[in-house]
């Protein structure tokens, strides 16, 4: 099983039933694989979906409805689209009960600026706002963060 796989499945034995998720680039889209049975999460794309399916069906992969890496998705029975002003309104407005975050390791400065706007919104109890950062600057209130990404040395 390779690192990413590991990660993905440890990510999702924290999530319970009924929390609104939000799943990010890179390992996040792998985590809705692995719910434990019997949890019934639902995955929000910050593309305007709520209700993603844990794996795109052969044949039922929809063109218009894609990860936040952009690659096609199916929905579920029951599922919603909207526009990214209404995902970005549930975002800002702290309905999401956890976010995850994929982490680039050779994106230093990312990782830093993340870090240092959770830093500051814990401290603070104010708000960032940009991309990730901002799923992630509403941490005083509801939203658990989640930051997936593979270990580096400093051999890489």
């Amino acid at each position: 099983m390779d690192a990413q796989t590991i990660i993905a499945k440890r990510i999702a034995l924290e999530l319970r039933s009924g929390m609104l998720v939000n799943l990010g680039i890179g390992i996040p889209t792998q985590v809705a694989n692995y719910l434990p049975a019997g949890i019934d999460v639902f995955f929000q794309s910050e593309n305007g979906l709520i209700g993603m399916q844990a794996f795109a069906e052969q044949g039922l992969e929809a063109d218009d409805l894609t990860d936040a890496g952009g690659r096609p998705i199916s929905a579920l029975p029951g599922a919603a689209t909207f526009d990214s002003a209404v995902s970005f309104g549930l975002i800002r407005g702290g309905h999401l009960d956890v976010t995850v975050l994929g982490g680039l390791p050779d994106n230093t400065a990312y990782l830093e600026e993340l870090a240092g706007a959770l830093k500051r919104s814990c401290a603070t109890g104010g708000t960032v706002r940009s991309g990730a950062i901002e799923l992630a600057g509403d941490v005083r209130d509801r939203v658990r963060p989640i930051l997936a990404k593979r270990g580096i040395t400093v051999k890489g």
